[in-house]
């Protein structure tokens, strides 16, 4: 049996403002199917990053556009730090931090 870790969902105020950008077909699809797994076994489904983001983690949805969450872990928490089209992903996830 698969060891899930049950973490408790965060969202920035910056991050709220991306889902609020989103189209409401991906928001469902955010909202039912990506932050489940992500609550469930975030290291399972994402990548760590390297460099100044190497606290941060990405997690990969959706097929054209593609679009990325980056958040990091804080003890139970999963901080929901940025959600955008895979487009400049990182170059604005520098700017956001």
């Amino acid at each position: 049996m698969a060891n899930q870790e049950n973490y408790r969902l965060k969202l920035t105020s910056a991050s709220q403002k991306d889902i609020d950008k989103l189209s409401p077909k991906i928001k469902v699809e955010l909202l039912e199917r990506h932050f489940t797994r992500l609550v469930l076994s975030p290291r399972n489904y994402s990548r760590r990053l390297h460099g100044d983001l190497k606290n941060c983690f990405s997690y990969h949805f959706g097929h054209h556009p593609e679009y990325r969450i980056l958040f990091t872990i804080v003890s139970d928490e999963i901080v929901i730090l940025m959600i955008a089209k895979r487009e400049n992903f990182y170059k604005d996830a520098y700017k956001r931090l």
